[in-house]
């Protein structure tokens, strides 16, 4: 069930950018990894599939970054230990450069501190190199359709909170069930304020509620929320 309409009835007017299960125009994506073998295989990936379109790739964060403002991908596919710039600080500006474009990260091995940097930092998924392709595939479409993605492995990393049923027994309103649900498919506090004709104080009252009911202190643990209690579908 969807709930915020309004809201994407907004953004609908704002991107226009998806026909059926497929985007009218090509996908365009950034891959930046250290690995040239790496990048290789995103490569190879990316251009087996006719809609989807490599537009840049690097070994440097700080180039990728660069690079961003020019290209303006939809996906930035980053690799956790770049050279130049770490993954957790390119995505945190990245957010702030070109705020519509998803941020994956792609990473050897993970730890939770790993995932809950990035998530923090504003990353839309997170997977490890060894979930495989399909894995690869899932994740860049969820973020395509604006939800957010963590592999299987990667969530089992992240503790389940103590309030886990919490959204279920009704202890979040249905407002602030709204306001997660943009929060975890990766909107800034402005965007969700101007989707839903609320002021930017409001939205950040309802994310400090919601993480004092839900006894949560970082957007990752949001996002997990949100994912485990079908706020948003993985």
């Amino acid at each position: 069930m969807n709930l915020a309409k309004s809201s994407l009835e907004a953004r609908s007017k704002r991107e226009n950018l998806f026909h059926g299960d497929e985007k009218v125009r090509p996908v365009n994506i950034l891959v930046a990894d250290r690995y040239p073998v790496v990048r290789a295989g995103l490569r190879r990936i990316i251009e087996a599939r006719p809609t989807w379109k490599l537009v840049a790739e690097f070994g440097d964060g700080a180039e990728a970054l660069r690079n961003v403002l020019d290209t303006r991908p939809d996906v930035a596919i980053l690799g956790r230990r770049l050279t130049g710039l770490n993954a957790v600080l390119a995505t945190s500006k990245i957010r702030d450069l070109a705020p519509d474009t998803k941020v994956l990260i792609f990473a050897t091995g993970a730890t939770e501190a790993d995932v809950r940097d990035a998530l923090n930092a504003g990353a839309h998924g997170y997977i490890r190199k060894a979930d495989g392709i399909q894995q690869l595939v899932s994740a860049i479409q969820a973020l395509l359709h604006h939800k957010p993605f963590l592999s299987e492995t990667v969530s089992l990393l992240l503790p389940e909170s103590k309030s886990s049923r919490a959204a279920n027994n009704g202890i979040l309103t249905g407002r602030e069930r709204m306001v997660l649900q943009l929060l975890a498919e990766g909107q800034r506090s402005k965007e969700i304020a101007y989707d839903l004709a609320i002021s930017l104080r409001t939205v950040e009252t309802h994310r400090a509620n919601m993480m004092r009911k839900l006894n949560m202190s970082c957007m990752a643990e949001m996002v997990r929320f949100a994912v485990r209690n079908h706020i948003v579908d993985p």
